[in-house]
């Protein structure tokens, strides 16, 4: 979550300045306009992508229990703007918050590039593909691993 509050307030920054290189290439600042183009590129590369509708909600694990409490529960769960991964393992990791970066493709097939950091390490990069049949969906990131809607 706090990735994301750096990306939105970032995004402020970015409009204030946006404001003033735009004032200043208007009165013909040729620096003015080059830091406009550069701004408006970086702007680009953190705009906050949308995860697609259709995954939205949390995913369980097929033949697992969907739980409420997600300390019992394996599992994913799609925000508009995340993915958390939560794994349950014997030292209790997890979950894994993931930005997504650039979705591709339309239902039921998405690749979603995510920037994510998981508390147990460094952050690192992911590309899996989700394909949706029903209310289940497949995630196929070197392995296809099913996952079932869950109702709660």
């Amino acid at each position: 979550m706090q990735n994301q509050e750096v990306l939105l307030q970032k995004q402020k920054d970015f409009k204030k300045a946006e404001e003033y290189f735009l004032r200043s290439s208007e009165l013909n600042s040729s620096e003015g306009k080059d830091n406009l183009l550069k701004l408006q590129a970086q702007q680009k590369k953190l705009a906050v992508v949308e995860i697609p509708k259709e995954l939205l909600g949390k995913w369980s694990l097929k033949g697992e229990v969907c739980k409420k409490t997600q300390k019992q529960w394996n599992g994913l769960i799609f925000t508009n703007k995340e993915y958390r991964i939560i794994r349950i393992s014997d030292y209790n990791i997890g979950p894994d918050i993931c930005i997504p970066q650039k979705v591709v493709g339309q239902f039921p097939k998405f690749t979603i590039a995510f920037n994510c950091k998981p508390v147990d390490d460094g952050p690192y990069e992911e590309s899996p593909t989700f394909i949706l049949e029903g209310d289940l969906l497949k995630v196929n990131s070197n392995r296809t691993t099913v996952w079932e809607k869950c109702s709660n």
